[in-house]
């Protein structure tokens, strides 16, 4: 038996439950935005927002961080990315979504108005 302890694994750390709720949070805005549910994306934003200012601080502090822990940390974040990336198409579609239905109704009501002209 070593008298060394092991390395903790990230997983233990305040860093890896940071990620790992930026992760989740990440999914929720995900669901959100498919779900056309705004007021609540933007909650749930904000609170993302405070959980990737603390990672900052998390990793900031944890500096200088082992090769494993940077390879772990960078795994984390490319999760984190690629939810990101789902989430911009998704708010794409819905932006154009609405702008196409913004362009209706004015064209409706251009029709009504000149209609009421006549």
């Amino acid at each position: 038996m070593s008298d060394t302890p092991a390395p903790p694994e990230l997983s233990s750390t305040a860093l890896e439950r940071q990620l790992s709720l930026a992760i989740k949070a990440s999914e929720e805005l995900l669901v959100l935005a498919q779900a056309e549910s705004w007021q609540d994306f933007e909650r749930q934003f904000r609170q993302r927002d405070t959980v990737l200012q603390r990672i900052d601080a998390e990793v900031t502090r944890q500096l200088p961080l082992s090769e494993e822990q940077g390879e772990l940390i960078a795994a984390r974040l490319n999760e984190l990315r690629a939810l990101n990336d789902k989430l911009l198409q998704t708010a794409e579609v819905s932006k154009k979504a609405i702008a196409q239905e913004l362009a209706k109704d004015r064209k409706a009501r251009q029709a009504l108005n000149a209609y009421k002209k006549s």
